[in-house]
C-alpha cells in the first residue's frame, strides 16, 4: 500500500505542475456551464441542461481521462522513472492500480458538475454517475494503452488527439449524419449520451459499453506486454 500511496502522491504532484493537462479535465465541465446559460431551449423532451450534457460529457470522456492517463505514464516512461520505480521495488501493478485510482478520482469533481448541470433527480443521477464512472474507466485504460505505446510524451500527446477526436468528434456528428450514427453506435462514448436520454436502452448501451471495455483491455495488455515492464533484472531489484 505504500507504494500505491507514494505512485498516487506523485502523480498528483505531476498533475499539478502541468496546466495544460489540467485543462483537460476542467475545459468540458467549464464550457458546458457556459453553453447551459447560452443556448436556448431546442427539444421539448430535452431540457438545455440535459442537452448540453449528453453533448460535452461524451467530449470529457474523450480527452479528458485519456489525456491525464496518457502523458503521467509517456512521462514516466520517458524519463526513466517507471524503471527506476520498479527498480526500488515498486511492483508494476502497484503503478498502474495508483495511476488509474488517482485519475478516476479527479475525474469525479467533472462528473458532479455535469450532474448539476444536467439537473438529474436521484434516481436518474445515480445512472448517470454509474455510466460515466464507467465510462472514465474505460477512457482510462485507453489512456494507459497510449502512454505504454508511445516513446515520448510529445507521440502520446498526439496520438491522444487523434483518438481524442475519433470518440469525442463521432458521437457529435452523429447527431447530424446517419452514416456516423451507424458507426459511431458502437462506441463507449456515444452509448453514455445515449443512456442520457430519455427511454434509453440502456442495457444494451451497458454491453456495448462493456465490449468496448473488453477490447480496449485487450489492447492494454498487449502494450503492457509489449512495453515489457515486468522484465526488470533481478539484481538490480530492492529487497
Amino acid at each position: 500500500m505504500k507504494s500505491i500511496k507514494g505512485v498516487f502522491l506523485k502523480q498528483l504532484y505531476d498533475f499539478l505542475r502541468q496546466p495544460t493537462i489540467l485543462i483537460s479535465i476542467i475545459l468540458m465541465p467549464i464550457l458546458a456551464l457556459l453553453m447551459s446559460f447560452i443556448i436556448e431551449p431546442y427539444d421539448e423532451g430535452v431540457s438545455v441542461g440535459l442537452g448540453v450534457v449528453i453533448m460535452f460529457a461524451p467530449m470529457f470522456l474523450a480527452f479528458g481521462p485519456i489525456s491525464v492517463a496518457s502523458n503521467a505514464i509517456a512521462e514516466d516512461i520517458e524519463y526513466k522513472r517507471l524503471r527506476f520505480l520498479m527498480m526500488a521495488g515498486v511492483k508494476s501493478w502497484h503503478y498502474l492500480a495508483a495511476t488509474i485510482i488517482f485519475v478516476m478520482l479527479i475525474s469525479v469533481v467533472p462528473i458532479l458538475i455535469f450532474g448539476f448541470i444536467g439537473g438529474f433527480g436521484f434516481t436518474d443521477f445515480l445512472i448517470f454517475f454509474a455510466a460515466m464512472i464507467f465510462g472514465s474507466l474505460v477512457s482510462i485504460i485507453v489512456g494507459a494503452t497510449i502512454g505504454l505505446i508511445s516513446k515520448s510524451v510529445q507521440q502520446a500527446g498526439s496520438i491522444t488527439i487523434g483518438a481524442g477526436m475519433l470518440l469525442g468528434m463521432l458521437p457529435m456528428l452523429a447527431a447530424f449524419n446517419e452514416t456516423f450514427a451507424n458507426i459511431a453506435q458502437f462506441l463507449f462514448t456515444y452509448q453514455i449520451g445515449e443512456i442520457m436520454m430519455p427511454g434509453a436502452n440502456i442495457l444494451r448501451a451497458v454491453l456495448i459499453i462493456a465490449a468496448n471495455t473488453v477490447v480496449f483491455f485487450g489492447l492494454f495488455v498487449w502494450a503492457f506486454a509489449r512495453q515489457g515492464l515486468k522484465r526488470v533484472p533481478a539484481c538490480t531489484q530492492v529487497k
